[in-house]
């Protein structure tokens, strides 16, 4: 594996201009357990997946990896090339018990990228908080955070964590910013 991109220049000449056709994920749980005692991966108020890490596949059959790496006390996203095919997502057991799952996010725009924003972290040190790729009239957002179980059994919202929120629109950062303000999300009942 090598690391492409860490920082918003990097990140712009690795990503633009190129065409996606699609994505695969490690899908982490919002809730490790839900009703039932089987793990929660979606909830009606959450517009995002939250992935340990996430594959842009590209049109001539490359491919590069999005996850966090921590600096300090915060995480940023980088991009990864060269990864070997072991090393792609976490290989998961088809385990309903388990908090991860591969996932392919068909539901995600795909298409030549004609824009990258980058939104740096809090600590403002040079770590991505956020990328936003424009795919036409379409876009998707990735950011660092991460959603953490309560002991009341609502979930928190982190930025600048160890896990990647991959939103099917361009205003990811926006929302997950006010869901910090706004506070827990409840468990969805059923």
């Amino acid at each position: 594996m090598t690391v492409i991109a860490i920082d918003a220049d990097a990140m712009q000449r690795a990503l633009e201009g190129r065409t996606i056709v699609g994505y695969e994920a490690t899908e982490m749980a919002l809730w490790e357990q839900g009703p039932g005692g089987l793990p929660v991966f979606s909830h009606p108020e959450v517009p995002c997946v939250q992935c340990l890490s996430l594959m842009i596949l590209f049109e001539d059959g490359t491919e590069l990896r999005i996850q966090t790496n921590p600096y300090d006390v915060e995480w940023g996203l980088i991009i990864v090339g060269d990864v070997p095919p072991n090393e792609r997502n976490l290989e998961i057991e088809r385990d309903e018990q388990s908090i991860y799952r591969s996932a392919a996010l068909g539901r995600f725009p795909v298409g030549v990228i004609t824009r990258v924003t980058v939104t740096p972290a809090g600590s403002g040190k040079g770590q991505v908080r956020a990328l936003v790729l424009e795919l036409g009239e379409r876009a998707v957002t990735l950011v660092a955070g991460e959603f953490e179980e309560q002991f009341d059994g609502s979930v928190r919202l982190l930025l600048d964590d160890d896990s990647i929120l991959f939103f099917p629109s361009g205003d990811g950062l926006d929302w997950a910013e006010a869901q910090v303000a706004r506070g827990p999300i409840r468990p969805a009942t059923t």
